[in-house]
């Protein structure tokens, strides 16, 4: 498989794995991000002898849908944390009121 090619399935999952971030489906998210690691090694294995500027704008795509994944991710683990402090709060109120 060429370098080309591996760019575009790369975009392609890395699209995917947005669509699956901005719905919160976290488990398939996983999934897919461990196939992708697959094709990541694989391009890191070659080393283009000319840095055309489609090559460079393909490269920048996946590192800007990459951080807004991170984004969407870091944004997800607060709403968790925060949930869970709501929890606890609650259970130390209910605890608090049946003493």
């Amino acid at each position: 498989m060429n370098y080309e090619k591996i760019i575009t399935i790369l975009l392609s999952q890395t699209e995917t794995m947005f669509s699956l971030a901005e719905k919160g489906d976290w488990d398939t998210l996983a999934e897919r991000e461990t196939e992708r690691q697959c094709y990541i090694q694989q391009l890191t294995r070659f080393n283009p002898t000319e840095k055309t500027p489609e090559l460079v704008n393909q490269l920048q795509q996946l590192i800007d849908i990459n951080t807004q994944i991170e984004q969407l991710g870091r944004k997800a683990m607060r709403q968790c944390f925060d949930e869970r402090n709501d929890v606890k709060r609650k259970r130390s109120a209910l605890m608090a009121y049946s003493q």
